[in-house]
């Protein structure tokens, strides 16, 4: 099933649906590699969300003719 949303000014996005599991891994081999690999992504992720900058413009109203001062 796919959902789709549109925003303003921009093409379609496609929201993906995502369902979990739990499955137990008996190998200690590969359980070791998904780990790795989950923080790998976790250390990748918080790279580049700490190097972000967030910056607000907040646009300038010019005054109107007979407006309060």
């Amino acid at each position: 099933m796919r959902k789709y949303l549109r925003m303003q000014g921009s093409s379609l996005k496609n929201l993906g649906l995502v369902r979990a599991y739990s499955v137990p891994i008996k190998d200690r081999k590969a359980s070791e590699l998904v780990t790795w690999h989950v923080k790998a992504l976790q250390r990748a992720l918080d790279l580049i969300w700490n190097n972000i900058e967030w910056g607000y413009r907040f646009p300038e109203l010019g005054r109107k003719v007979g407006s309060w001062s």
